[in-house]
């Protein structure tokens, strides 16, 4: 028996986080990194609240969607890990969760690696 899957809009999938922070607690946070070519986000080390500079952030949770607004043209987008649970993330990244009645989140990941460079 063959099933197909129908294709839906991104917005049925994926709803961006619009939650921002402007002060930060005296508390290291994770850092990130959002690798080029779909290859995904990683923590990067730790930075305290009062070394940021930067006013405006959010924080990232488990299992949410970050794409780079800069570098997206080279696929830079990935899935946070939980290593990066609460990370600071700039105005220059945008968040979006994931409706997992939807989709899977592996599979989300499959697909962010499976069109790489295409």
């Amino acid at each position: 028996m063959s099933r197909v899957w129908p294709k839906v809009p991104l917005s049925e999938v994926l709803t961006q986080d619009t939650s921002y922070i402007s002060d930060l607690e005296p508390k290291y946070y994770p850092r990130i990194s959002v690798k080029w070519w779909g290859e995904g986000a990683v923590a990067k080390g730790m930075v305290h609240g009062t070394q940021v500079k930067m006013q405006r952030h959010q924080l990232a949770k488990e299992g949410q969607v970050i794409v780079s607004e800069i570098w997206a043209k080279h696929g830079s987008i990935g899935i946070i890990p939980k290593s990066a649970e609460g990370a600071l993330i700039t105005s220059h990244f945008f968040l979006f969760d994931i409706n997992q009645n939807r989709i899977l989140p592996a599979y989300l990941g499959y697909l962010q690696r499976f069109f790489r460079g295409n």
